[in-house]
């Protein structure tokens, strides 16, 4: 799926982005700042929202782009450079260039297909840049299943 949308993209950069991601109003005015020679950024994490938060925010009751910076700061938790440095697939930004060269694995499960392009990426394109104090918002889903498919279960 991610190979096929990317075939239909145009542009510099490529964010590859879960729905349950809500990015700060600045993210894009932030991201163009980087040199050329920058291949991959990640944010440098994200703030983990409640059950409350996230249903005020699907409800219309909070607006997340208009109190991002009070979401950001609540006292929920934060994950910051999580996975050992290699940025999972919430939010992962690379130059088109990237995309041309190294296809995203077409795995049985996104998380590995995650891990392996960012860890491909940073192989081959050079070191991981960071959006500095920048984080993003994550919606709650406290009662999902990640796995989702019943050969997983």
């Amino acid at each position: 799926m991610i190979n096929v949308c990317v075939d239909m993209t145009a542009g510099e950069w490529v964010v590859l982005l879960d729905s349950d991601i809500v990015l700060p109003p600045d993210f894009m005015t932030q991201l163009l700042t980087f040199p050329e020679s920058v291949r991959f950024v990640a944010p440098d994490g994200r703030r983990m929202l409640s059950a409350e938060q996230t249903a005020q925010i699907l409800l219309g009751e909070i607006k997340p782009h208009e109190h991002y910076s009070d979401l950001a700061e609540t006292d929920t938790e934060y994950r910051h450079h999580e996975s050992d440095g290699i940025p999972p697939g919430f939010c992962q930004c690379v130059r088109r260039v990237v995309l041309d060269t190294l296809r995203y694995p077409e795995f049985d499960h996104f998380e590995g297909a995650d891990w392996w392009f960012a860890k491909e990426t940073l192989e081959q394109f050079g070191p991981l840049a960071r959006l500095e104090g920048m984080k993003v918002l994550h919606l709650d889903h406290g009662g999902s299943q990640w796995y989702g498919a019943g050969k997983q279960m």
